[in-house]
């Protein structure tokens, strides 16, 4: 039995999804023949640079949503990715499934099991979500067989042997089917992976790295997060926060420089600085191995030794982009984020000390943010912007399902909730939050930093 591991476009063109590498490394171990097929690269690889900057804009995400819009998508480039996943002989295709994909998915397979009705699609990934209704929906489609939720690896490989041994899907742990009387059945949750003692390392075989517009090898050394920030999703999809290993990573490390001869890495954890005894025993491995390794990540603000940042930066750590936000104390709070402003200002000057490039990321138009509140976050930009390389552009909030707010909007003064990106707080009104996200980025963000950066590695 082959699996095909699909990703449709779009996403990112930085970097090789790594979820899917983790998931035909695990299949592989467990002797499943599997096969990787990353069409949204494919596509951004055959467009022109002119194409590739307007269509995976990140302010373009409606040229995806609405595939009539999308001169890029037609019946040959579908009909092309139909017939490569045929000639490899898939039997059961895994769909990696994002909002910023689900269009496209959903004409892919649609298309795919109409030219071959006896391949099986699985459908998982961040879009389905039974607490927001999406794995439901995907299935009243009729067109996956099984959705899977959360993490993928054990629910992924024991589907497959369930159908193996019965020849049906059923409701597992982490798994939603429809029945013969066209109901929806769900196995419940799934107990999160002991990431310490199952050893998962990803495997690129067949990925075209010259493709993609960075250079790194992606690597994850956690999953989940030590915040639950109220407009964020992650913690809900991940569950525990749990870290490797420093040995697991710098052994990942070691293997994946010498099989992609890179000895760049792109950690691609929420945040890289969750368990600080872990980076610490990373750094000593990484310095004592003489190895001149170059990786970059996310970091969250909190309390870290000022010589643990120096470290990371005498052991090769060049960049990352931390989550700010804002600079009010009170929208701090309001947002679940447990730093002070203080706390923020230090790590900023430590990092900029050691060398590391600091890009950062804000939110404006908060519920209950006031024109006070949102001019504090101007003045703290003004006022370090010495120790920051990149401000990214502001973002309006976006209330993510399965997040904080839109599980208790009213705990966070939301009135009302439309969509993710259209709701009410009684405060401001939707003009005045993308004024004040105008006002902010014509201050502080060039044009170019509106889409996808072509990375340095």
């Amino acid at each position: 039995m082959k699996i095909g591991l699909i990703r449709c476009p779009a996403f990112g063109p930085q970097w090789a999804p790594l979820n899917l590498a983790l998931l035909a490394s695990y299949l592989r171990q467990n002797k499943y023949e599997a096969q990787c097929f990353d069409f949204n690269i494919d596509l951004y690889d055959s467009a022109s640079p002119e194409k590739r900057k307007e269509y995976w804009s990140m302010s373009n995400h409606h040229f995806w949503d609405n595939p009539d819009m999308n001169e890029l998508i037609n019946d040959e480039i579908i009909d092309g990715w139909v017939k490569k996943t045929i000639d490899a002989k898939i039997d059961i295709v895994g769909m990696s499934t994002y909002s910023s994909n689900y269009q496209i998915t959903l004409i892919y397979i649609k298309k795919l099991i109409a030219i071959a009705p006896h391949i099986k699609v699985i459908c998982g990934g961040p879009f389905c979500r039974t607490d927001h209704g999406t794995a439901q929906e995907l299935l009243n489609t009729g067109i996956p067989s099984a959705v899977t939720v959360g993490e993928g690896e054990d629910t992924l490989l024991e589907l497959l042997d369930v159908y193996r041994d019965t020849g049906e899907f059923k409701a597992i742990p982490g798994v939603l089917i429809k029945n013969e009387k066209g109901e929806i059945e769900e196995g419940g949750p799934r107990t999160a992976i002991k990431i310490r003692e199952t050893e998962i390392y990803p495997d690129f075989e067949g990925f075209e790295f010259h493709k993609y517009d960075g250079h790194a090898v992606p690597i994850l050394s956690s999953r989940s997060c030590i915040y639950n920030c109220a407009f964020c999703n992650e913690r809900t999809y991940w569950g525990t926060y749990r870290s490797r290993d420093a040995k697991q990573v710098f052994t990942e490390m070691q293997s994946q420089a010498l099989a992609n001869n890179r000895t760049e890495f792109v950690f691609c954890d929420l945040a890289i600085n969750g368990d600080l005894k872990m980076l610490d025993e990373l750094c000593d491995l990484i310095l004592a191995s003489g190895i001149d390794y170059k990786w970059r990540g996310y970091m969250l603000i909190r309390k870290m030794p000022r010589d643990l940042i120096l470290k990371m930066g005498e052991a090769g750590f060049l960049q990352h982009c931390v989550g700010i936000e804002t600079a009010s104390p009170a929208m701090l709070k309001k947002m679940n984020k447990n730093f002070k402003i203080s706390m923020a200002e230090e790590m900023l000057k430590n990092l900029y000390d050691a060398g590391i490039e600091t890009h950062t990321s804000w939110i404006v138009g908060y519920p209950g943010e006031t024109h006070e509140h949102f001019m504090e976050t101007v003045d703290f930009v003004k006022r370090n912007k010495k120790y920051m390389k990149r401000v990214n552009p502001a973002n309006v909030l976006n209330i993510p399902p399965g997040s904080p707010i839109a599980i208790n909007p009213e705990k966070y003064g939301v009135t009302e909730i439309i969509d993710s990106l259209h709701w009410s707080d009684g405060v401001t009104s939707p003009e005045e939050r993308e004024e004040r996200a105008k006002y902010f980025n014509d201050m502080f963000c060039a044009d170019e930093f509106r889409t996808f950066e072509k990375v340095k590695f």
